[in-house]
C-alpha cells in the first residue's frame, strides 16, 4: 500500500503575505514610473535595462504572497 503525496503548505501568514503583496506592488509602481522618465528624458536603451532589478523584486514578492511561499 502506498502513502498519499504530501499536502504542499504556505509557510508564511496572511500577514507576511499581505506585506509581500504591497511590496510587489510598489516596486511594480517604481518600475513603471522609472520607465516612464526614462522614455521622457530619452535615455539610451540600455540605462533601461536597470528596470530590471525593481521588476525582477516585485514580480518575485507578487509571486510568493499569491503562492505563500
Amino acid at each position: 500500500m502506498t502513502s498519499p503525496a504530501p499536502v504542499c503548505v504556505g509557510n508564511i501568514g496572511v500577514r507576511e503575505r499581505r506585506k509581500r503583496a504591497r511590496i510587489g506592488w510598489v516596486s511594480l509602481a517604481i518600475a513603471l514610473a522609472l520607465y516612464g522618465v526614462l522614455i521622457w528624458w530619452q535615455v539610451d536603451r540600455l540605462w533601461r535595462l536597470l528596470l530590471f532589478l525593481p521588476l525582477w523584486f516585485g514580480f518575485l514578492a507578487w509571486f510568493e504572497a499569491r503562492g505563500a511561499t
